[in-house]
């Protein structure tokens, strides 16, 4: 009888009555790639069988489709441009984020193209005041929680799968977690998105706005809300974010009975108030699943039927803490519980918290798991449970439940052997479950969505008046779609009930391989999940206030390039750091491949592009004045462009009033030049300085200016997590990430075979390197974790996981052992003695370390936000000098920080004398703006003070360093050969192993760049190193 209903209850539409097949779709062809191919960056089209097997397969394992082609764009603009293609076409395809649904919501039914959202990871703003974020829709979840964690803010919800979900695969299934119960839903915070529109101009949407109240439009971006992709592809989201707790209290209660469970939440909401955060419960055969499973161990000792974690969050932790010590009281006084404990620590808190947010990982172990996400009124949450067990217990393994009490959402989670029959179980099991929430005042899907598990239910508890006016709605979006939406929640297809189990289970036979001599042809789908049909729109036409002297960006426009304009002379000027200078050969590579041919003089270029610094004032300016004399001395029109670290910060001033550039490019978008330039030369100004949390340029192979140079630098990591107040390098660079190790080595032993010598290792805080490419999120105990120097201070939370620079180092100096390295720029909190002692044994790694110290004076050091004190640095002086005695030390300095005042300057000089370091860089403080001193200090040192200040310091350091070099005399020093000395060309020129140029006499030419040579030095100052040469020598 309860079949019979459920049967009946699929088939609820008599506009669905027909059984005939959806609309037709064409078979993906090899010109179908080529296209795609051509419109995406380079590795962004995957159609090898290993490559999409990832994108085939959700997330339970439960559901596979056969997609032969997975699409990775990186900009909206290029997703606009796929579903254009794909409505004219008529490809069918399904929008995919992390893939990390629980009901199979964004897999293939057949063979459709998945358009994967995850390297949509441009990073738009964080409005610190505001607490507003705008990011693209690729970004993790939990890296921007740890992005806006360094501003005292957080996102306004967790979930379990933080560590992997994407937020625009949150937003379209409307995630909740376990914030909820203080800060809401995501309708409270979802404040404006963008979504791409497969109509036949291939237009994107763009609703709401940045404003936490802005009433001048319907609010259509809430339809994105839990649309599961099928209104549109989210592309950007604006969300409204939280301040961060300062004070954040967990404890663990148990108890005997549910309605103790009910009676707990009554007396939190009442007694911690404003303060409660997380209601939590698991029951005694999630707790068991736990300890079976994964070997976590119940925190309490009495093994009550239910467990219950409270949080609390606030602002004053004496006060919550004593908040709930109360109530912990109370509980006990009222019998409501039998044990109770508070977290002590941040060490017990998250042992409580790992009971509950592995939970889902101890049930996916249990066996095959039919897992549950609903919600019920709060008397009847429980009893969904014990009537599963009355009715099903003899047929399955374990029914456990645990879940969010605080907002009545429950996840019941019923397992069976793997080896048993699980269709026969869901024939009863689903219709059951489903009808009995309902029936009991429940929805179907709280968080987790509707996908393919739950689409013949969907319609249960939706009267006819919803039913139609949700059809009206997907009508106006999608008026030349077929006549009844048949994907659209409440219109579960009318398939006969055999035909639901079994497109829920089957796994289907993957549709012949492509054929580049294959006719075109033509295919129907059943009424079975998502495709381009379920979300077309029609032109949803918007008008939007631009700058005039501003194109669209690459996210706006649409519009095809002519293909000439991707092509022509180009001219480099780098300014800064040696990270600038591998920038470019970054950028070399990236406008060679896009055949443009680089020209040595700027009056024979069509394009000059310069590579700019921020870190002070000065080198702003140089770059200012280079761009004036360009507009002054060209005699036709140059197209100019701005990369680097100053395109951020000063785009609208080059752009819109100096109009002195064309184009402005940040650091993580090289890639992107070709394009820009091309929309320039075709009469407009282009700007992409967005940054991202993994572009490390790992696959572009860079083109050396000087290809006959025997040293080399190799990136290894970009962006600083380490926010010292001065510096600019975080927010023009953006956060720390790590090229993979193996494409470091084939780049290195690439640089051996072609005759490198000598490689440099570069990163903005180089030694924090950390290889999360085959481990992400994942924790070996082998691997440690952040190696801060025993006193040091972060200000981010130990990194686990992933491989070291240690790992690093110690690959490339076993591979190539005739290739000698040096690293730099790294942080002195970075040094563990194992890296250290590896540098010792290992004869090509140089007994040179850069060391910057910034300032030599402890309350300097604190306002700088250093994370150490002037006795430490010295500590780990002397601990690397018991290590490595012969080691050389260089540093950097800052002159006239704020609030420096003389008696700080002179701590920072005697720092310089007693060190005593061979080369250091030192600068009179600049001031940037954005940066923590800029927000929060004054620069009140007069300048000519930083200057001076700044001389003395240089006047000790060559003072020490002569002194220092005289120890080399009569010493024999093993030399690289980089080339005749600039003074005189009869004298080759080197550095020894310490850092030190050396000159030696090399009048006949007989040593050549790349020789090593055994040089006895005879004379040195504090700058040079001179000798005879003695003959080749060897590492």
């Amino acid at each position: 009888m309860m079949l019979q209903k459920i049967l009946k209850a699929v088939k609820i539409s008599t506009r669905l009555a027909s059984t005939s097949p959806r609309s037709e779709f064409s078979i993906l062809s090899d010109a179908d790639i080529s296209y795609f191919e051509r419109i995406l960056p380079k590795g962004s089209v995957k159609t090898d069988t290993e490559d999409v097997k990832e994108y085939n397969i959700d997330w339970m394992k439960q559901y596979e489709g056969y997609g032969k082609c997975v699409l990775l764009p990186t900009h909206e603009d290029q997703i606009s441009e796929i579903l254009k293609y794909c409505m004219k076409k008529k490809l069918a395809l399904v929008p995919q984020a992390g893939n990390t649904g629980l009901v199979g919501g964004s897999i293939p039914v057949h063979d459709e193209i998945v358009l994967s959202v995850k390297k949509l990871k441009n990073f738009r703003d964080f409005d610190r005041e505001q607490g507003v974020l705008t990011c693209d829709a690729g970004f993790i979840l939990h890296d921007l929680d740890e992005y806006i964690k360094e501003f005292e803010y957080m996102m306004p919800f967790n979930l379990g799968a933080k560590g992997s979900c994407l937020i625009g695969g949150n937003i379209a299934t409307c995630a909740g977690g376990i914030r909820l119960l203080r800060y809401g839903s995501l309708h409270a915070h979802l404040l404006g998105l963008h979504a791409a529109i497969p109509n036949e101009k291939g237009e994107v949407l763009r609703l709401g706005s940045t404003l936490p109240k802005d009433n001048t439009s319907l609010h259509l971006h809430h339809l994105f809300l839990g649309s599961e992709g099928q209104l549109g592809v989210i592309t950007r989201v604006t969300l409204k974010t939280v301040p961060r707790p300062k004070s954040v209290q967990s404890a663990m209660l148990g108890t005997n009975s549910f309605k103790n469970v009910r009676e707990l939440l009554a007396l939190a909401k009442i007694q911690l108030a404003e303060i409660l955060s997380s209601f939590e419960f698991l029951d005694r055969d999630t707790m068991n699943c736990l300890e079976d499973n994964l070997q976590l161990k119940d925190v309490l000792p009495t093994k009550s039927e239910f467990n219950v974690l409270v949080e609390t969050s606030g602002s004053n932790s004496e006060h919550d803490k004593a908040k709930v010590e109360n109530f912990l009281q109370d509980c006990m006084d009222k019998k409501l519980i039998d044990d109770g404990i508070l977290a002590e620590s941040v060490s017990e808190a998250q042992t409580m918290w790992r009971l509950r947010e592995d939970a889902p990982m101890a049930v996916s172990r249990d066996g095959y798991v039919f897992k549950h996400d609903l919600s019920l009124p709060l008397e009847h949450f429980y009893e969904l449970t014990e009537a599963c067990r009355d009715k099903f217990g003899k047929m399955t393994k374990r029914i456990s439940t645990y879940g969010h009490v605080g907002d009545g959402n429950t996840h019941l989670n019923i397992t069976i052997n793997r080896g048993d029959d699980r269709e026969q179980l869901y024939k009863c099991l689903y219709p059951f479950i489903y009808e009995w929430t309902v029936k009991h005042g429940g929805s179907i899907s709280a968080e987790h969505g509707i996908g393919r598990m739950k689409r013949p239910y969907a319609h249960l508890g939706k009267d006819s008046v919803e039913r139609d006016t949700v059809i009206r709605l997907k009508k106006l979006f999608d008026p030349s779609g077929p006549e009844g939406p048949t994907t659209m929640f409440f219109l579960a297809p009318k398939l006969p009930y055999s035909t639901v189990i079994r497109l829920s289970f089957r796994r289907y036979v993957a549709p012949t391989s492509l054929s580049s001599n294959a006719k075109p042809q033509r295919r129907t789908l059943p009424d079975d999940g998502k495709t381009l049909h379920d979300f077309i729109a029609e032109d949803a036409k918007r008008t939007r206030k631009r700058h005039p002297n501003i194109v669209p960006s690459v996210e706006e426009t649409n519009s095809y390039l002519d293909p000439e304009l991707f092509s022509g002379k180009v001219h480099y000027i780098t300014y800064g750091c040696q990270m600038n200078v591998n920038d470019m050969e970054i950028v070399r590579s990236v406008m060679k491949a896009a055949e443009y041919t680089e020209v040595d003089e700027i009056k024979m270029a069509d394009v000059v592009l310069l590579m700019t610094c921020s870190i002070r004032d000065g080198a702003e300016q140089k770059v200012k004045t280079m761009l004036h004399q360009i507009k002054k001395n060209s005699s036709k029109k140059k197209f100019v462009g701005v990369l680097g670290c100053m395109a951020e910060r000063v785009k609208h001033e080059l752009i819109e009033r100096g109009k002195l550039v064309d184009v402005v490019a940040g650091p993580d978008s090289y890639r992107d030049l070709p394009r820009l330039l091309a929309v320039a030369r075709g009469g407009s100004s282009a700007i992409n300085v967005q940054l991202s949390l993994d572009e490390t340029y790992a696959d572009v192979v860079p083109v050396r200016q000087d290809e006959a140079a025997r040293t080399a630098y190799v990136s290894i990591m970009r962006g600083c997590d380490n926010m010292c107040t001065y510096c600019i390098v975080p927010y023009t660079r953006g956060r720390e990430r790590s090229r993979p190790i193996d494409s470091i080595v084939e780049e290195v032993i690439r640089l051996r075979d072609e005759g490198t010598k000598q490689v440099t290792l570069l990163g903005q805080n180089v030694n924090s390197y950390r290889d999360l490419s085959e481990s992400v999120h994942s924790y070996d105990p082998s691997i440690p974790s952040t190696s801060t120097v025993p006193g040091f201070k972060t200000v981010y939370k130990p990194k686990i996981g992933g491989r070291t620079f240690l790992h690093l180092l110690d690959r490339l100096s076993n591979v190539t052992p005739e290739v000698r390295f040096r690293f730099t720029s790294p942080h002195p909190k970075d040094f563990p003695l194992e890296l250290i002692h590896l540098i010792r044994d290992r004869k090509n790694i140089c007994n040179q370390l850069h060391l910057p110290a910034q300032s030599g004076d402890d309350q300097t050091l604190e306002r700088m936000g250093r994370g150490y004190t002037k006795d430490l640095y010295l500590r780990l002086v002397h601990d690397i000098r018991e290590v490595l005695p012969e080691v050389s030390f260089t540093s950097d300095f800052i002159a006239g920080f704020c609030g420096e005042t003389e008696e700080a300057h002179q701590n920072t000089v005697d720092l310089v004398r007693e060190v005593k370091y061979s080369f250091i860089y030192s600068f009179p403080y600049s001031m940037r703006g954005k940066t923590k001193a800029h927000r929060q200090l004054q620069d009140d040192v007069p300048d000519d003070v930083k200057t001076r200040r700044h001389q003395e310091i240089l006047a000790a350091f060559r003072e020490e360093a002569e002194k220092l070099n005289q120890k080399y005399v009569d010493t024999t020093q093993l030399v690289l050969v980089e080339g005749t000395s600039r003074r005189n060309e009869n004298d080759g020129q080197g550095r020894a192993d310490c850092g030190t140029k050396v000159i030696f006499p090399n009048s006949e030419g007989i040593y050549k760049p790349g020789d090593f040579v055994n040089v006895q030095i005879t004379a040195a100052n504090s700058q040079t190193l001179r000798g005879e040469a003695l003959g080749l020598g060897s590492l």
